[in-house]
């Protein structure tokens, strides 16, 4: 019996919550467009469809871009909140306006338009509302299963994350363990007993490990509960559903396994390819004058070629030339491969700005377009580099099995890294997107890639590792 449990709930979650609020707008406008023409099914409807879906695209990824779809920020001030919605709801009526005075028979009529902002605000600010007021008040209670000292030192831990919408609510012993008497946690009594008092205490997650199953009874006990509505998952699991990242203290031969089945989904073998074509070809239309005038721009202040050319290892390690916009001084690269970061000094004023805002990365397109590397995916390492961190770092070669990319999960959740720390922790976001990736997934990327371009870069706080809890629950004992 698999415990792995549903790892992709986040996701989920927010993909509900996205699909809500786009629900919203559609209804928002087609109630607007009845109302004004008094008519169920108006022609001018199908005029203002363009626009329409648009706008239902454009709201909740907005909404997504500020952050507002995540647990933490649901938990946020209210006063925050609404700013960013309002925000959000004024992108949108912009870009209608803007799509209308592109496309004239497209465009919104002001009635219908100001009639449906009347409509949808109301009932995008309840929805969020009820968002806040069902994840305040029914916070997601794990339990884990204790059945030695090692089950005792998890279960601390992962009591010591500090997440509102996470909380333990005890734990249930196997195998008749008897608790340490100085064990900090509520022991809600044994695993073989649990049928029925998981669903008393209000247990949404059972955290076990795979040795529990053979325990007798357990088997058949995580079975019941799991027909009974109690999600069954590993501390991987629930690492992966909370930070979204898979801890390489937890990674092992069987979790690597269950993760690389992922390549023989259809997304992956081929719409990924298409998608990658189409997203390329459409970022070359918009981005190709802006590409050109920096590359007149770096002519002009800085002596030596305008892109730069660079070996970098792919999938199944095979290289390639990664092209970019040149950001070092000629010369940079003469003393072999090197960590650069934030304040490199060879990176030149002008280029430290490209950087800032990716304007750099846009040749790379090209290296899209021509299947060398995806849109989203690992970032590619140098291979000297490469070799480097594989001694160093368990699992690293892992990541070739995917295209890198472009942007990724790791690029967006993690901070510029500039040595063998910030490659560990960026690898294991890597390994996170190689078990959950999928085109929902690339989409949020893409929109995390927005926040990113905006703020001029990632300033996330990293996760919490594994030893860290481990050190927050023993203050939290003593």
């Amino acid at each position: 019996m698999s415990i792995h449990g549903n790892t992709s709930r986040h996701w989920g979650q927010v993909g509900r919550r996205f699909l809500a609020d786009a629900l919203i707008v559609v209804a928002g406008f087609y109630t607007a467009t009845v109302i004004r023409f008094a008519d169920p099914l108006p022609p001018k409807l199908f005029l203002y469809l363009p626009s329409i879906i648009i706008c239902a695209l454009l709201l909740p990824s907005a909404i997504y871009i500020t952050g507002l779809y995540a647990q933490e920020q649901i938990h946020g001030p209210l006063l925050r909140r609404h700013l960013r919605l309002a925000c959000a709801l004024g992108i949108m009526i912009v870009t209608a306006l803007a799509v209308g005075s592109l496309v004239f028979d497209a465009r919104v009529g002001r009635g219908v338009m100001a009639l449906a902002v009347v409509i949808t605000t109301p009932f995008v600010l309840l929805h969020h509302a009820l968002l806040r007021r069902g994840v305040m008040a029914h916070p997601h209670r794990f339990s884990c299963v204790v059945a030695s000292l090692e089950d005792e030192e998890e279960a601390v831990r992962l009591a010591a994350i500090d997440k509102p919408h996470f909380v333990s609510a005890g734990v249930f012993t196997g195998g008749g363990y008897e608790p340490s008497p100085d064990f900090a946690l509520k022991v809600l009594g044994s695993v073989e007993t649990a049928i029925g008092r998981a669903v008393l205490v209000h247990v949404d997650s059972l955290v076990c490990r795979a040795e529990h199953l053979r325990l007798p009874g357990v088997a058949s006990t995580l079975r019941t509960l799991r027909y009974q509505g109690v999600s069954v998952m590993t501390l991987m699991d629930a690492f992966e559903d909370l930070y979204q990242i898979a801890p390489l203290e937890l990674v092992n031969e069987e979790w690597l396994l269950h993760a690389s089945a992922k390549p023989q989904l259809f997304y992956i073998r081929k719409l990924k390819r298409a998608f990658d074509i189409i997203v390329a070809i459409t970022l070359l239309a918009l981005l190709g004058p802006v590409c050109l005038a920096v590359m007149v721009l770096l002519w002009l202040t800085s002596k030596g070629p305008v892109l730069f050319r660079q070996e970098r290892v792919g999938r199944f390690g095979r290289k390639f030339p990664v092209v970019k916009l040149r950001t070092m001084c000629v010369g940079a690269d003469a003393g072999g491969a090197q960590w650069s970061n934030r304040s490199d000094l060879r990176v030149t004023p002008l280029g430290r700005w490209l950087r800032k805002y990716r304007i750099d990365e846009i040749p790379q397109l090209m290296n899209i377009l021509r299947g060398e590397m995806s849109f989203v995916g690992p970032r590619p390492e140098q291979p000297e580099l490469a070799v480097e961190i594989e001694k160093q770092i368990p699992y690293f070669s892992e990541r070739l099995m995917m295209q890198p990319g472009l942007t990724g999960w790791a690029q967006v959740r993690y901070p510029y890294g500039a040595s063998l720390s910030d490659a560990e922790r960026k690898l294991e976001y890597d390994l996170y997107y190689l078990k959950h990736m999928s085109l929902a997934l690339d989409l949020f990327i893409l929109l995390d890639t927005v926040r990113i371009i905006l703020r001029g870069g990632a300033r996330y706080t990293p996760p919490v590792r594994m030893k860290e809890l481990a050190a927050k629950a023993a203050e939290t004992s003593a």
